[in-house]
Parts: structure tokens; sequence; C-alpha cells
């Protein structure tokens, strides 16, 4: 698995871009992969941007 984050300063704040690839050894696996990242790791992603947003909001706050 290949992860990247990009942090791009925009006027009103910082715009976080996570990116993520998944290389199967083998084609046939492709359709697995695909499932699993479609259904376990976009959810997981979607949470942690939003709590890691969540957590600077607050931070910044105080």
């Amino acid at each position: 698995m290949v992860v990247e984050f990009r942090y791009h300063a925009e006027a009103d704040g910082t715009r976080v871009t996570w990116t993520y690839s998944l290389l199967p050894t083998l084609g046939a696996l492709s359709p697995f992969v695909e499932a699993f990242a479609d259904s376990t790791l976009a959810p997981m992603m979607r949470a942690t941007l939003t709590a890691m947003h969540d957590g600077i909001e607050r931070d910044a706050t105080v």
C-alpha cells in the first residue's frame, strides 16, 4: 500500500488530500482488493479526515 497526504494552502485554511494505492501482486486479486478498499478503507479515511479536521478546529480555538 502506498499512502500520500498533500496539504494545499487556501484562502480560508488548508485543503488536505489523502490518496492511497493498493497493488495486488496477482491480477486475479484485483476485484477483492477493490471491494476491500471501497467497503473498508474509504469509510475509514473519511472518518479519519473528519476527526483530523475537528481536532485542528478545536485546537485552533484554544
